[in-house]
């Protein structure tokens, strides 16, 4: 209470307040009384007529106790955060596995617990469902969006003229479906030297993300000094955005624009004549051949950069629409460009020095095929163990006896009876890439 507040007698007030017949006289004393004491107006309607302060609201007192209400949520989260509907079923399996582990809980407070609705439930967790998993996608996006500039707008002019400056994209190995889980390739494109890096994840959530970013920040042979990605939900999250600074220390991050596949054209590319031309557009969703095919990511990455020369593109000019494509004179690979380059600290340049004398493109090219050889025999095996028919049950009926999975496909021409799906094709079931086939003739 403020020292003009003492002085003014709020006695005097009141009943001043309580004589006035008419609003307008209200208000004048009002008025008056607000200014002597510098208070809010709501602040002096209470104090001039307390008697017409709102009563509490009545309603039913609390049912469920305290220590119901942390066993709620103690279960809650030792279940991964499930939403209430799913839970209320297993809650008593969670309190008996409570109870063999030692946990002593009153049997009122047990049949508090189990009495509660699914209503209930929610209301109870309510102020603790921050804390679990959030499922505002879009608006989590549009959040970390912000905090991430545009490329256009932070990167220098000598981007492209240094290694360093990285692009970097996911594609999706979902055969044309995006249900379920499947495998997606990570690739990392520098822009001067065309070092390209890959890794391959089961699933892209944000720990699976960094996991493949830090290995292939391992593999580079030069410090990152800028990255720049799409919108991607892969990409911009929040496990991202604050490990970005461990994995890249140093590095400015930026984003593309939406809908502006240019503004990641080096990877874009890659993502055609690397990704797709090893792993195809086939579907890729068995977790038991995800080791693999990281192994196998990392050797046609390293073929690739060690030997495999590309034609670098300097500048396009514009002639109505159409464009005209100036290249190098000279193919070079990316190790090349990495000896070449200036701005690379000799330490880099040794460590690609030992990377040329540990590997042989003919061995290299051999541990490739092998490591194919043995993916597809995984994955011929687990599909020859999907199609297999199950044992009718019951009556024998040829609709329960049919085998589980897609429809067989409809083709123009065919005729009315139910044909064989094809098996999906993936990096195991393509035919293997040019530069294997010859160490597959020879063995």
């Amino acid at each position: 209470m403020t020292p003009i507040e003492n002085q003014v007698n709020k006695n005097v007030f009141r009943r001043l307040y309580a004589q006035q017949k008419t609003k307008k006289d209200k208000t004048k004393v009002l008025n008056t009384f607000c200014e002597l004491t510098g208070m809010h107006r709501k602040s002096a309607l209470r104090v001039l007529s307390p008697n017409k302060r709102p009563s509490r609201r009545k309603g039913r007192r609390r049912k469920y106790s305290c220590d119901a209400q942390r066993l709620l949520h103690q279960i809650w989260r030792l279940a991964d955060y499930p939403c209430c509907r799913l839970l209320r079923p297993v809650m008593s399996e969670w309190i008996k596995s409570l109870r063999l582990l030692g946990r002593e809980i009153d049997e009122e407070v047990v049949q508090e617990v189990l009495q509660m609705s699914v209503r209930t439930m929610e209301r109870v967790l309510a102020p603790h469902l921050r804390r679990g998993r959030s499922w505002r996608r879009s608006a989590s996006l549009s959040e970390n969006r912000k905090n991430i500039p545009l490329k256009m707008d932070t990167w220098p002019e000598t981007a492209g003229k240094e290694a360093g400056w990285l692009e970097v994209d996911s594609v999706a190995l979902c055969g044309g479906s995006m249900a379920g889980r499947f495998h997606s390739v990570l690739d990392i494109t520098d822009i001067s030297t065309q070092w390209t890096e890959m890794y391959v994840t089961y699933g892209l959530s944000g720990e699976n993300t960094i996991a493949g970013l830090k290995a292939c920040v391992e593999a580079l042979p030069f410090p990152v000094k800028g990255v720049n990605t799409d919108n991607g939900s892969e990409f911009i999250n929040r496990e991202l955005n604050e490990s970005f600074t461990d994995i890249f220390p140093g590095a400015l991050r930026s984003r593309s624009r939406p809908y502006w596949k240019n503004d990641n054209a080096h990877v874009e590319q890659k993502n055609r004549d690397r990704v797709r031309r090893y792993f195809h557009y086939g579907r890729s969703d068995c977790d038991v051949i995800t080791p693999l095919l990281c192994e196998l990511a990392r050797l046609l990455s390293l073929y690739d950069n060690l030997y495999r020369p590309t034609l670098k593109l300097l500048y396009k000019e514009r002639n109505g629409h159409k464009y005209r494509k100036f290249f190098e004179k000279t193919p070079k690979t990316p190790v090349q460009r990495v000896l070449e380059d200036s701005s690379v600290p000799e330490a880099s340049k040794e460590r690609v020095h030992l990377l040329q004398q540990e590997h042989n493109p003919l061995h290299l090219q051999e541990k490739i095929a092998k490591l194919k050889r043995k993916i597809q025999r995984i994955e011929a095996a687990l599909a020859q163990e999907k199609s297999r028919p199950a044992l009718p049950a019951g009556g024998g009926s040829a609709l329960r006896a049919a085998p589980s999975g897609s429809p067989p496909s409809r083709r123009k021409g065919g005729g009315g009876g139910a044909a064989t799906p094809a098996a999906p094709r993936s990096a195991a079931t393509t035919p293997a890439a040019p530069h294997s086939a010859a160490v597959r003739q020879s063995s």
